[in-house]
């Protein structure tokens, strides 16, 4: 699929922004340069006062061009929005040691995979929110164990991702014990009706299934994929990943993958290939399409999107209502059409938000 042509930005400055040629052209990155004069105030940002007795809220403040360097810019990230629901396998299996890779160090599976859910999430902190359905939560006299939906404890709702790290670490504490049976096909249900629909979140939506074994209660295929093509329907796509002790329900865990649209479930070798395969999931699950501003700029009638591809290294404006539109706030810019799906195919080599002033160079 062919680039759209460079546009010629009508709002050009026949002033130089130096200060704009000179930041790095950052994906997603919402650069705000405000040019003094009559058309175009400037703007600083203001960062919140840290004095508890300051009346200082932050955020962008107008200047007039004797407060103003004739274009001062600040950075923001416009973060790309994604979400990822974990839902994690506390059977008592899952206490028995990682045996496969693990250097010699007889941890128990679920501290493996704890420990290497915050390590793949982490460095996206800024930019996922991220809940968990465990399974079972709550243990009954025999296999068939309960799971609790995600509005009770211990589950943990959708939510920025340093908080759900506190969670998440907060539950595995002592004196935190496995549960007998693995109820999957209710866990799986459990998710289905976390993604609630019309969705409030921002961005892609998936599933993490991470399990060390087969089903123990309602072992019917049917039943256990039926949430996941649910989802599927509804654009929730479900990535399956078997840990030591999950080669017997291959062909199960491939059904629940092929159903949620991501081929075949995965069998990390050992911690290290574990760790970077969530990685791999939670990057996946980056909404490409859709940034969101935090703060808004003052004015989202004077945002412009600047991209750059292989055949034009010099910037070049793709307008609003060129495949991608700006909330009526300012918070949410989306791309659609052809330049949502160049944008998902790294076509561009760089993309950036523009506020005012706008030089081409």
């Amino acid at each position: 699929m062919p680039l759209p042509p460079p546009v010629t930005s009508r709002l050009s400055s026949t002033r130089s922004c130096a200060s704009v040629a000179g930041l790095a052209a950052l994906t997603g990155g919402l650069l705000l340069a405000g040019c003094s004069g009559p058309s175009h105030p400037g703007y600083v940002y203001d960062e919140p006062s840290t004095d508890a007795d300051a009346d200082d809220t932050g955020g962008f403040v107008a200047v007039d061009a004797a407060g103003s360097d004739g274009c001062g810019s600040v950075q923001l990230v416009g973060r790309q929005a994604g979400n990822v629901l974990v839902v994690f396998d506390q059977s008592n299996s899952m206490g028995s040691a990682y045996a496969t890779g693990d250097a010699g160090v007889s941890r128990p599976k679920y501290q493996v995979a704890r420990d290497a859910v915050l390590a793949a999430l982490g460095p996206l902190s800024g930019t996922l929110a991220v809940g968990a359905i465990f399974f079972p939560t709550v243990a009954t006299s025999d296999v068939c164990s309960l799971v609790d939906t995600i509005s009770t404890a211990p589950q943990i709702q959708l939510e920025p991702e340093p908080a759900f790290a506190t969670a998440w670490t907060a539950h595995f504490a002592p004196p935190f014990k496995t549960i007998l049976g693995t109820p999957l096909a209710v866990a799986l249900q459990r998710a289905d009706t976390a993604y609630v629909d019309p969705s409030p979140l921002t961005g892609q939506r998936v599933v993490v299934v991470l399990t060390d074994g087969a089903p123990t209660c309602d072992t019917v295929t049917a039943d256990i994929l039926a949430p996941v093509q649910r989802m599927a329907a509804r654009g929730i796509k479900t990535f399956v990943v078997g840990l030591p002790g999950s080669t017997s329900a291959s062909t199960l865990l491939d059904q629940i993958a092929a159903a949620g649209g991501t081929g075949k479930y995965l069998s990390p070798a050992d911690p290290t290939a574990l760790e970077t395969q969530l990685a791999g999931i939670a990057t996946a699950a980056i909404d490409r399409c859709t940034f969101t501003f935090d703060p808004a700029p003052p004015d989202p009638k004077q945002v412009h999107l600047l991209v750059t591809d292989a055949a034009h290294p010099s910037p070049y404006e793709l307008p609003q209502g060129t495949d991608w539109a700006l909330s009526a706030d300012g918070t949410t810019a989306t791309l659609g059409g052809p330049l949502c799906d160049q944008a998902k195919a790294n076509a561009y080599t760089s993309m950036r938000f523009v506020f005012g002033c706008v030089s081409l160079f």
